[in-house]
C-alpha cells in the first residue's frame, strides 16, 4: 500500500463521485495522487498499456508512465455521452420577469465528467440582469457565467429580471448650507451609487443621515440605491467643551444629555478639550459619533506629556482607557493625550468553581489595554484617527483558564448485619407502648460502604468501594471519578492598542512605551475524591509585547515604537 499525505487535487463528480481532472480526460497535473502508484508497474517507453487494460483517465485513454492512484476504469470501454438541454424560464413572482438568452444552445451532446462553460446574455444590459441559475455547478451564481459538470441527461435554465429601480429622497434641514435637492432626488437602478455634495457656510459642518457614511463630516458622500431611501441633510455650527470647565471629566461630558432633545448632548463635530492634569477615568465610549477629544496643544509635547488619563486608581486598575465599538470613522479623534495604566483582563476568572467548566467560546483572547477598536457585526469595524499620543504602562491579560471541579463524593452505604438479640414481638407489653420495649442487641460492624453514584437510585456499586470521587459531567454509573481537566488560558492582543477585523485606523506621531499583552494561565484541575486528580490546562501564549497591537496582535520589537500609519 502506498500511502499519500496531502490534497489530492480531486474535484467533485456527483454525489458519490471525485475525478482528478478539471478539463475533459486532463488530470491535475499537480495532484500527489499522479504517477504515484507501484513504483514496479511501470510501462513507460515500452510502448505499451496498462495490461489488465485499466486506466484513471475519464476518457478511457490508457495509461502510461508509472500508473496514478485513484479510481481505474477499462480502457475498452467507450466514453458515456449525455445531452445538455438550455433554456430561459421566466423567474418565480415577485420580480418584474427580463429577456435574454442562454449558451449553448440546447440538445448538444457531451463526453461524461466534462465541465461545460455557461453564458446568460440580458437582451439589453441596462434593463435585465440574472435572476437565477438552476441545475448548473453553483446555483447562488447572479452573474452571467457559469458551468455544469455532465454525469447525466441535464437540464439547465437560466431566469432574467428586469433591474428593479428605487426612489431616493433628499431632505435638507435648517440653516447653514445648501445641497441640490431636485438634481438629486428622482429613481435609480438597484446597485447605483449616488454621490452627494453639501456645500456648508463658513464655521458650519455638514451631519448626513441615511448615507453610505453617516459619521462622515465631510460635506461630499455617497448612498447606494439598494432599496428605496431618504437621505436628511443638516448644517450645523460645531461646539466645544471644556474640561475641567462645563464638566469634570471627560466621561461626564460624553455621557451628558440635552434635556431640551432628550438624546446624548454632545453631537458630531463636537469636541472635548482636556485641560492639563491627571484624570482618572476607564471606559471612555464615543457610542459612535464623530468627536474629537484634545487635549489644549496636541501638538505639543509637554502638554501632552501634562495632559494624563490614568486607568489606576484607589489601589486598582479600573480597565481600559477607551473604547470604539459603534462603526466609528475616522473622523472620530483622540488627539494629544498620554494614556497610562489601561488594564483589561475581560472574563477573567479565578478560583474553583462549583460550575463544570468547559471552552466556552465567549473565553476569547483580551483585547486592548489602552484603546480597543471592536468590529461591530452590524454597524462594522471601529476605525478612528489617533495622533499625538503617548501609551505607558497599558497592558492586556488573557482569561485564565477555570479551575477543574472537584469529582463528587459517592455515597458511603451500609451494610445492617444480624445482632446479639432481636426482640421478638410477643415481649412488647402493648403495641402502641413504645416506651416499655426492651433494647435490642448490638447490630454487627458494617461492611466497607459501597460507593454510590448520586445520580443513580440508592443501590450498592461493589465497584465503588469506600466512596469514590466521581466527574460531575460523566454520564451517571460511568468511569472515571476523577477531576475536571482545568480550562486552558486565553490569549491577549493589544496591550497599548487592539483593532479588530477591517479596521483602518490612522495613527501618526504616538509612542508606546512599557505596553504588554499577557497570556493566561491554565485552570488547576479538579481533585479527585479518591480518584486521580485532573490534569492542569495548558497555560495561554503570552502575546506580543508593546507596540500599537494593530491588526489584533501587538507589534513586536522596541517597547518604544513608534507607528506611523498614514
Amino acid at each position: 500500500m502506498h500511502l499519500i499525505t496531502g490534497d489530492p487535487g480531486v474535484i467533485e463528480a456527483g454525489r458519490s463521485y471525485y475525478l482528478l481532472h478539471d478539463d475533459p480526460g486532463a488530470q491535475l497535473v499537480d495532484s500527489p495522487c499522479i504517477n504515484a502508484g507501484d513504483p514496479s508497474y511501470t510501462f513507460a517507453g515500452l510502448g505499451l498499456t496498462d495490461p489488465a487494460g485499466y486506466t484513471t483517465s475519464s476518457i478511457h485513454t490508457a495509461d502510461s508512465d508509472r500508473p496514478d492512484i485513484g479510481y481505474h476504469r477499462s480502457a475498452a470501454l467507450p466514453v458515456p455521452q449525455f445531452v445538455l438541454t438550455t433554456m430561459v424560464t421566466p423567474p418565480p413572482p415577485g420580480p418584474i420577469p427580463g429577456s435574454g438568452a442562454i449558451t449553448p444552445v440546447s440538445g448538444l451532446t457531451y463526453n461524461q465528467y466534462e465541465v461545460v462553460g455557461l453564458g446568460a446574455i440580458p437582451a439589453n444590459p441596462l434593463n435585465d440582469r440574472v435572476f437565477a441559475w438552476i441545475g448548473t455547478d453553483d446555483d447562488t451564481i447572479t452573474g452571467t457565467l457559469n458551468t455544469v459538470m455532465i454525469t447525466a441527461n441535464q437540464t439547465v435554465q437560466v431566469q432574467f429580471e428586469q433591474i428593479p429601480t428605487f426612489t431616493l429622497t433628499v431632505i435638507k434641514t435648517g440653516i447653514g448650507g445648501t445641497i441640490d435637492t431636485r438634481a438629486l432626488n428622482g429613481t435609480y437602478k438597484d446597485g447605483a451609487v449616488v454621490p452627494l455634495v453639501a456645500t456648508p457656510s463658513a464655521g458650519y459642518i455638514t451631519i448626513w443621515t441615511g448615507t453610505d457614511d453617516d459619521n462622515s463630516l465631510s460635506a461630499a458622500n455617497t448612498v447606494t440605491m439598494n432599496s428605496n431611501r431618504t437621505v436628511t441633510v443638516q448644517f450645523r455650527e460645531p461646539k466645544s467643551y471644556h474640561v475641567p470647565g462645563q464638566f469634570t471629566s471627560i466621561s461626564a461630558a460624553l455621557w451628558a444629555i440635552d434635556p431640551g432633545a432628550g438624546a446624548l448632548l454632545l453631537q458630531n463635530g463636537d469636541e472635548i478639550i482636556v485641560d492639563a492634569g491627571i484624570y482618572h477615568e476607564a471606559g471612555l465610549d464615543f457610542q459612535g459619533r464623530a468627536l474629537t477629544i484634545a487635549s489644549q496643544h496636541p501638538d505639543s509635547p509637554e502638554c501632552v506629556e501634562a495632559t494624563v488619563i490614568d486607568g489606576f486608581w484607589n489601589n486598582r486598575y479600573h480597565g481600559r482607557i477607551f473604547v470604539m465599538q459603534s462603526g466609528e470613522g475616522r473622523d472620530s479623534v483622540i488627539n494629544g493625550l498620554t494614556i497610562i495604566n489601561g488594564y483589561e483582563d475581560t472574563f477573567h476568572l479565578y478560583g474553583n468553581s462549583d460550575v463544570n467548566p468547559t471552552a466556552d467560546p465567549n473565553y476569547a483572547a483580551s483585547i486592548g489595554g489602552g484603546i480597543a477598536c471592536i468590529t461591530d457585526p452590524v454597524l462594522g469595524p471601529a476605525s478612528p484617527t489617533i495622533v499625538n499620543c503617548v501609551f505607558r504602562n497599558c497592558t492586556v491579560r488573557g482569561v485564565d483558564g477555570r479551575d477543574g471541579a472537584d469529582g463528587e463524593v459517592r455515597f458511603n452505604g451500609q451494610d445492617i448485619g444480624p445482632g446479639d438479640t432481636w426482640p421478638a414481638w410477643d415481649e412488647w407489653d402493648e403495641w402502641d407502648n413504645w416506651d416499655s420495649a426492651p433494647d435490642g442487641g448490638d447490630g454487627a460492624d458494617g461492611d466497607n460502604g459501597y460507593g454510590r453514584d448520586p445520580n443513580l437510585l440508592l443501590i450498592p456499586d461493589p465497584n465503588g468501594m469506600d466512596g469514590m470521587g466521581r466527574d460531575p459531567s460523566s454520564p451517571p454509573g460511568t468511569d472515571p471519578f476523577d477531576g475536571k481537566n482545568g480550562n486552558d488560558g486565553r490569549g491577549a492582543l493589544g496591550g497599548a492598542m487592539y483593532f479588530g477585523p477591517g479596521s483602518s485606523p490612522v495613527i501618526r506621531n504616538c509612542k508606546v512605551y512599557d505596553s504588554h499583552a499577557i497570556g493566561g494561565n491554565g485552570g488547576a484541575g479538579g481533585d479527585g475524591v479518591d480518584g486521580q486528580p485532573g490534569r492542569d490546562g495548558q497555560d495561554g501564549r503570552d502575546g506580543q509585547d508593546g507596540g500599537a497591537g494593530v491588526a489584533e496582535s501587538g507589534n513586536p520589537g522596541d517597547p518604544n515604537y513608534i507607528p506611523e500609519i498614514p
